[in-house]
């Protein structure tokens, strides 16, 4: 029989090292074949955060965990339960192999002198091999040390930024708030399924609130900004260049602190594609500059 780890936490956590590389063991010892998530999908779990095992609830309560669950090549089967998922249609022996890999790991937990400490994972480059977070972090603040640039006061280009983040801000208070008084579902353990009854009805009149909150926090701010700062100039392209990528650092710097992992995977692109984004001369040029910088934020 083949074994798979599942390692992946709910809304945060992952199995950390000493426990995945213990099962490991464990399963090779029976022995039985055993997979665990690639370092892209650990990369991606890691980012995503969603778990669909058992596990998931523990690692988000910073409680050492790991599933032990078998090799699918129907993905949709292994998450979802079928007609014929009833226990007198399984094979006792492949429950053998799950038993003697759990009490392998029981046993060897027990006889270890002291209990493994820390749930911080460090980043995994392949097979079993670890690269300590710190010194991504160390990577990181060379990095920023490396490429910091001197800019003067944009005013315009802040207020413009602004009129833009606030009306998003607002947006995403008020779905927190309807969240809290009900009026939007919260899945405290698990996703909904894709034929959850609220997912296939969803409240129009809720989203319809958050986006008439959006339209009118930005028709707003837009006339107090050309009501009140009207005299300010317009900035030019490398001065406001200047401000977005730093603001850019300073949102990305928030979302490594969160999660790096969800850091990397959804801003490692944009950022790439927008420090390339020129000045562009020619009516082609500023329409190709706009394409990429909005195909960048869609992806």
């Amino acid at each position: 029989a083949a074994e798979r780890l599942d390692c992946a936490g709910q809304e945060r956590g992952y199995t950390p090292p000493w426990l995945r590389e213990l099962a490991r063991e464990a399963a090779r010892s029976i022995p039985a074949r055993v997979a665990g998530p690639s370092v892209l999908q650990e990369q991606l779990e890691r980012a995503l955060e969603l778990s669909w095992s058992d596990q998931g609830a523990f690692l988000g309560a910073d409680v050492a965990a790991v599933n032990l669950g078998s090799i699918s090549d129907d993905t949709a089967l292994r998450l979802r339960r079928a007609r014929f998922d009833a226990i007198d249609n399984m094979r006792l022996s492949s429950f053998a192999v799950y038993g003697r890999t759990a009490e392998k790991i029981l046993r060897t937990l027990d006889e270890l002198p002291e209990r493994p400490s820390g749930m911080r994972s460090p980043v995994r480059i392949a097979g079993n091999r670890y690269l300590p977070e710190n010194a991504m972090v160390r990577l990181l603040c060379f990095h920023i040390a490396n490429h910091r640039s001197a800019s003067a006061r944009m005013t315009g280009e802040l207020l413009g930024f602004l009129g833009a983040f606030l009306p998003l801000a607002l947006g995403y208070a008020t779905i927190l708030l309807c969240g809290r008084i009900r009026m939007l579902p919260r899945y405290s353990y698990y996703p909904g399924t894709g034929k959850d009854p609220v997912l296939d009805n969803p409240s129009w009149g809720t989203i319809g609130s958050v986006v008439v909150v959006v339209a009118a926090s930005a028709v707003i701010l837009g006339l107090a900004r050309r009501l009140l700062f009207w005299k300010l100039p317009e900035p030019d392209f490398f001065g406001a260049k200047t401000v977005e990528l730093a603001l850019l650092v300073v949102i990305v710097v928030a979302a490594l602190e969160h999660n790096p992992y969800w850091a990397v995977v959804f801003f490692a692109l944009p950022a790439w594609i927008w420090g390339l984004v020129g000045e562009g001369e020619e009516v082609g040029a500023r329409a190709a500059n706009r394409i990429a910088i909005l195909g960048a934020g869609i992806i």
